[in-house]
C-alpha cells in the first residue's frame, strides 16, 4: 500500500503540474477575452495607429493622447478618481474594438454588439466562461437593463447591485488575483464554477463602463441558449436570483 500511495503522490504531483500549465493557459485566454490581456503591457499600448484604429482615436476613448501614467493607474485603481467608469480602458483592449468599444459604447448599438461579441468570444474559445458568467451574475433575469441604457444609468446600476465603493475601487489586477486564489474555480470546457471569479469580472465591467453591454450580450445570446441553459441555469436559483 506504500507503493501505492507512493505511486499516487507522483501521479498527483505530475497531474498538478500539468493542471497550472493549462491553469496558466486558461487564464490568459480569460483575460484577454475580457479585454485585460496582459501583452499590450509591454511596449507601449498608448502608441497607437490611428489609421488603423478610428473608433479608439475618438471620443469618448481618444486613445492617442493616452498616457503611461494613465494607464499604470489602472493596476491600482480602473474607474477614475471621480468614481465613474473609465471608457479608456478599452484602449489597452484592441480585440474589442470593433465590438464593445465601437457598437456599444460609441455607438450605443447593445443589440448589433451583443451578436457580434458573442461571435467573436464562442470564436476565442471562451464561450462557456461568459455563458455561466451571465447565469452567475443574474443578468439572464436582468429587467433594469434595456438597449437604451447608457453609461450613466449603467454606473447607478451597478452601485445598487455592487456597491459603489465595490465597483470603483477595483484593480485591474483583480481576476488575476481570483483566477490565482481560486485557479478550480473556472475552465475554458466547463466555465466558472462559482461567484468567486465572475463577480470580478462583474465588477470591472462597472468599472470599464461596459457593464449595461454584458447584461444585453448575455439576455439576447447566452441566456436564450439551451446549451447554456441547460448547463448553467441552476445558478439562476442557487445565487437567489429568482
Amino acid at each position: 500500500s506504500g507503493h501505492a500511495s507512493s505511486q499516487q503522490g507522483t501521479n498527483t504531483a505530475e497531474a498538478s503540474s500539468g493542471r497550472n500549465e493549462v491553469d496558466a493557459r486558461a487564464r490568459e485566454r480569460l483575460l484577454e477575452a475580457r479585454g485585460l490581456g496582459s501583452g499590450r503591457e509591454v511596449g507601449h499600448p498608448w502608441d497607437i495607429d490611428c489609421a488603423e484604429h478610428e473608433t479608439l482615436c475618438a471620443a469618448p476613448f481618444n486613445c492617442q493622447n493616452l498616457t503611461s501614467e494613465q494607464v499604470k493607474s489602472w493596476k491600482t485603481r480602473v474607474a477614475t478618481a471621480d468614481g465613474h467608469s473609465d471608457l479608456r480602458t478599452w484602449c489597452n483592449a484592441v480585440e474589442h474594438e470593433n465590438g464593445i468599444a465601437k457598437l456599444c459604447i460609441a455607438k450605443h448599438d447593445l443589440k448589433s454588439n451583443a451578436q457580434v461579441t458573442y461571435d467573436m468570444q464562442v470564436k476565442a474559445g471562451v464561450g462557456e466562461l461568459d455563458g455561466s458568467y451571465c447565469f452567475l451574475e443574474g443578468y439572464c433575469v436582468d429587467t433594469e437593463v434595456t438597449y437604451n441604457t447608457t453609461v450613466e444609468e449603467a454606473e447607478a446600476l451597478c452601485d445598487a447591485k455592487y456597491g459603489h465603493e465595490n465597483w470603483t475601487s477595483v484593480s485591474n489586477n483583480v481576476a488575476t488575483e481570483a483566477s490565482l486564489l481560486h485557479p478550480f474555480s473556472f475552465s475554458l470546457a466547463t466555465g466558472f464554477h462559482t461567484r468567486d471569479l465572475s463577480k470580478a469580472f462583474a465588477l470591472l465591467a462597472c468599472a470599464m463602463g461596459n457593464y449595461h453591454c454584458d447584461v444585453v450580450y448575455c439576455r439576447d445570446t447566452y441566456c436564450k441558449n439551451p446549451h447554456y441553459v441547460e448547463r448553467y441555469g441552476h445558478f439562476l436559483k442557487e445565487y437567489g436570483w429568482v
